[in-house]
């Protein structure tokens, strides 16, 4: 604005944005590559479609080449597949609005020094906390802890906090800090997840409670979550530490008035409340032993093993494969018709097909009813406010700034209001730039309706193949489990012991996410993600006999048998043969039913005798139980 270069500040703030999208919670280092890498393939993305910008064939082939590169990064990881929608959406952009070939340089560099100042804002904090970015992932973990046991949602939150201990012991390991700093950070995260396994007993070991146990296992919860709240609260602000004390007063008076209760439960429940009076003391402490280091170590290794994954065959490698054609294909049809009629919108219909289709059809579902929901919302907000303010320098920074603030607060919390903002601050950029868009917002919320009927087509048409892939999940989760069983058994050390708890955890939310997506697919998958939750409610029922023994090893240990985890592992073998289209049912010979651990196992495998081979086409086949033993 200040030089007079109104179409500049689109580049300026497209770079700025997505480069704050692209900023994940980690080191300095993990923030700053992301940053870096996403810079980059934007600032390459931004100069092809200006170049490619003023000529329609050559717009339109660069488009599905584009579309299918992006679209197959997801490949990596689902950090990849946020950079290749960026990348995505800047080609389109500047390859559909004012730009032209001559302007490739400009874009470039505007897009990089917007992300730049960008990553200079955002980073800024890190240096004035010491080892900040770990203590916030692990205050994180602490205040999910809580959530689950306010909330009793031990079946969600168990997965989900696995997923944020994972993620903490993965900032301490980049933080680089040693001693005494290492050790107490190590000790908060496996406090932490040690709590978990004790919540995660509780609620899957079949437990006869008295309702005055109930009564008190409730009381307990609401004690133990303020107790998680306290400790994730200081690990933010210090100065709060004289809320602890109350919080462990309230903690040993509410065991201590605990009722009569069997010897598992009360077992879980000393060691969920030894547990956390060890956490609350460590974060009392004066002062933390942070050391001199500031967490703040710049390391920028290569992503070798990121690319390597692109020519990798894996589980996920054809589900990917199939969305880049998939997306590719709509998107060179959406920039044809947008180019049939002209310059001015022919940015619009394949922006919306590149932020709405998904490699799942649950994701695109969801996100396209959003999407339109926010794009209809945002272009009543956008019109009102520009007929209400006008269009002056000033008015415009306003709108920018307040929309990019709720995207970026709201892209992953609620994305209807997420879009919304987006849908404001996109129509403000190119309104300044010199597009038409108060005129052309009625045709823009048509071009969305337009796109979503596009994705709806194409995500029903060519279906995701999802449940391959929730099998193949399901069969790596049930040899994770069966390896942090023999972990407990064998009396594994405990770095040895956490890796396999932590593993079997990760796998277990993958294939629980890959199975509720399953779930929301039309057709007969509905029928098998059903089947596949059995077969997982009878894993993790077993997995909790080893949590069992893991807290009181006196108690449940020889309940752990050998044949049991190896009857897990077959289990694990028959998914991965059912995901491939082979008949298997695994052999569970000479299983205890009295076992309890044995029981479990044997429940799983019977429900996995409910499970259909996968076709040719990718949808459940014939059951592998022959006819006459389902008669």
């Amino acid at each position: 604005m200040i030089f007079g270069e109104a179409k500049h500040a689109t580049a300026l703030a497209i770079g700025a944005l997505f480069a704050g999208l692209s900023d994940p919670r980690g080191t300095l280092g993990m923030r700053a590559r992301a940053i870096g890498i996403v810079a980059v393939m934007n600032a390459c993305a931004g100069v092809i479609g200006a170049l490619v910008a003023t000529s329609y064939g050559l717009h339109v082939f660069v488009a599905m080449l584009v579309s299918l590169v992006c679209g197959y990064l997801g490949v990596i990881g689902p950090r990849a597949a946020t950079a290749g929608v960026l990348a995505l959406v800047v080609f389109i952009i500047f390859a559909g609005t004012v730009y032209v070939p001559a302007d490739a340089p400009q874009v470039a560099l505007l897009l990089l020094a917007g992300a730049a100042l960008q990553a200079a804002v955002s980073l800024a904090p890190v240096f004035t906390r010491r080892l900040g970015s770990v203590r916030g992932e692990i205050s994180v973990a602490y205040r999910a802890l809580a959530l689950t046991f306010q909330d009793r949602q031990i079946e969600v939150g168990s997965a989900s906090l696995a997923a944020k201990v994972g993620l903490s012991r993965e900032l301490i390991r980049e933080s680089r800090a040693e001693g005494a700093t290492r050790d107490w950070l190590d000790d908060l995260v496996q406090i932490c997840e040690r709590v978990r396994v004790g919540t995660f007993l509780l609620e899957h070991r079949n437990i006869d409670l008295s309702p005055e146990a109930e009564d008190f296992i409730l009381r307990f919860y609401q004690s133990a979550a303020s107790a998680c709240f306290a400790v994730s609260t200081v690990l933010e602000i210090p100065r709060l530490r004289q809320k602890l004390k109350v919080r462990a007063t309230e903690l040993d008076e509410a065991v201590r008035g605990a009722p009569r209760m069997p010897d598992v439960a009360w077992s879980a429940v000393l060691s969920i409340h030894d547990d956390l009076l060890r956490a609350i003391a460590l974060v009392e402490r004066r002062p933390w032993p942070l050391g001199p280091a500031f967490g703040v170590k710049l390391t920028f290794s290569g992503p070798h093993d990121d690319v390597s994954r692109l020519w990798k065959r894996n589980d996920t490698t054809g589900v990917f494969v199939r969305h880049a054609i998939r997306l590719a294909a709509v998107i060179t049809l959406a920039v044809a018709l947008s180019k049939m009629r002209g310059f001015e919108d022919s940015y619009w219909l394949p922006m919306t097909v590149a932020w709405v289709m998904k490699p799942d059809l649950a994701g695109s579902a969801t996100r396209l009813v959003a999407r339109l929901a926010g794009t209809l919302a945002g272009a009543f907000v956008f019109v009102a406010t520009f007929e209400a303010f006008g269009s002056t320098a000033t008015v415009v920074t306003v709108i920018v700034g307040l929309s990019a603030f709720l995207v970026f607060a709201f892209i992953q919390a609620n994305y209807t209001i997420g879009t919304l903002g987006a849908t404001v601050l996109f129509f403000t950029l190119v309104t300044f730039a010199g597009n038409p868009a108060i005129s052309s917002a009625t045709t823009r919320v048509g071009f969305t309706l337009l796109a979503g009927v596009c994705v709806a087509l194409a995500v029903l048409v060519v279906p995701t193949r999802s449940l391959p892939l929730a099998y193949s999940r399901l069969g790596l989760a049930a040899k994770g489990m069966a390896d942090y069983v023999d972990a407990v058994r064998c009396g594994r050390p405990e770095p040895a012991l956490v890796d396999s708890r932590a593993a079997a955890a990760l796998a277990t939310v993958n294939a629980g996410d890959m199975i509720k997506a399953v779930g929301l697919e039309p057709g007969s998958n509905g029928t098998e993600a059903r089947s596949a939750s059995r077969v997982m409610d009878g894993l993790v029922t077993a997995t909790a006999y080893a949590a069992s023994a893991e807290l009181d090893p006196a108690r449940d240990q020889s309940r752990l048998t050998a044949g049991g985890t190896a009857a897990m592992r077959s289990i694990g073998d028959g998914l991965e043969d059912v995901a491939q289209g082979r008949d298997s049912v695994p052999a569970m010979p000479g299983l205890d039913p009295g076992n309890p651990f044995e029981k479990a196992v044997t429940d799983a495998a019977e429900a996995l005798a409910s499970v259909a081979p996968i076709g040719p086409n990718g949808h459940p086949g014939p059951s592998i139980l022959r006819h006459d033993e389902r008669t």
